[in-house]
């Protein structure tokens, strides 16, 4: 395995599921400890959001596959944080409301 396999690897197979985890947790996070969205969300990427199949032609390089992905789910978390707040009793139990 060459080093551009190895880091291919690690980016595609490592990274991008990691900071799917921290999305999902986010959102569950955010919808009041429910693991309905996180679900949905999942089932709604694999079958429907896969960008990799779906958007770009086959011979894409990882890094702009992955940077791709990376600014989806950044634009997700965004989106999440912007559209559900939390109750304002949590907020002032962790001290969040000013």
């Amino acid at each position: 395995m060459s080093a551009n396999d190895l880091v291919a690897f690690v980016f595609t197979n490592i990274l991008v599921p990691f900071v799917a985890g921290l999305f999902l947790g986010f959102l569950f996070y955010k919808t009041g400890w429910s693991l309905l969205a996180p679900i949905v969300f999942r089932i709604g990427f694999y079958y429907y959001f896969d960008p990799l199949a779906i958007a770009s032609p086959p011979d894409l390089d990882w890094w702009m596959a992955i940077a791709f992905e990376m600014a989806s789910y950044l634009v997700l978390i965004l989106m999440v944080d912007y559209a559900i707040k939390e109750p304002a009793s949590r907020r002032r139990k962790y001290g969040l409301e000013s």
